[in-house]
């Protein structure tokens, strides 16, 4: 037998995205409480408002994963995004709130050996 790799031929950057960039914020001027979180809450509110604007898109929430470079991180995100009410957010019936924040928020362990058409 033989084995064969194959990935999904994108069909190209989901406007108004570029296919890759970097966004910079410099938080560090804020200090954590602990010593250990990193999360910064304006990181969580811009990466919102990429959800935000691919959503607008119909960009749907299972095709968008969020890579941290913590747990804390990743922590700190999910717990921002389930405060949010579900109007805020724009969950659909289709979507399913906890499946999401368990499955496509984490770190890069988390997803290894997986695939999305948009990683923020």
């Amino acid at each position: 037998g033989f084995m064969i790799n194959k990935t999904i031929n994108p069909k190209g950057p989901i406007e108004p995205c570029k296919e890759s960039c970097w966004i910079t914020y410099d938080g560090s001027n804020i200090e954590s409480t602990t010593g250990k979180d990193r999360y910064i809450q304006v990181q969580g509110q811009i990466a919102f408002e990429l959800i935000q604007k691919l959503r607008a898109r119909n960009v749907e929430f299972k095709d968008i994963f969020i890579i941290t470079p913590f747990t804390s991180v990743a922590y700190g995100f999910k717990k921002y995004m389930g405060s949010l009410s579900n109007d805020i957010v724009n969950w659909t019936k289709e979507d399913n709130k906890k499946d999401w924040l368990d499955d496509n928020i984490g770190t890069v362990h988390t997803f290894q050996g997986k695939e999305a058409k948009v990683v923020i």
